[in-house]
């Protein structure tokens, strides 16, 4: 339960500052967050995210530019869907380990910040 809230209170961080976060949902440690290209419509990037059959280049996708950019800072961090991260993480997982994903995170969406 500590965890959970510690992690979702610096999600919630994120949300606050970065204008492509929609939104952060989640409980325990369990999250997601959705990626959108304008914070006040919600409006998506893709806009057929689920419905998407993920052919072709999805270099461009939200998702694979997170992944990538938290991939330079060591964490692996993406999602299923273009517009959407779900995390998971261990019920046993160390502060400092939720530090270093948020840093890393924050990393990536300050990149993704600027495609918009």
């Amino acid at each position: 339960k500590k965890a959970g809230e510690y992690f979702g209170a610096g999600l919630r961080e994120l949300e606050a500052k970065h204008p492509t976060v929609g939104f952060v949902a989640g409980a325990g440690m369990f999250w997601q967050v959705e990626l959108v290209r304008d914070k006040a419509t919600r409006e998506p990037f893709v806009p057929a995210d689920r419905y998407t059959a993920f052919g072709g280049d999805t270099s461009g996708y939200p998702t694979s530019v997170v992944l990538g950019k938290c991939l330079e800072k060591g964490v692996l961090l993406g999602g299923f869907v273009p517009n959407t991260l779900r995390i998971g993480a261990s019920l046993t997982v160390s502060k400092e380990d939720m530090d270093k994903a948020l840093d890393a995170l924050d990393y990536a969406l300050d990149h993704l910040d600027t495609l918009v």
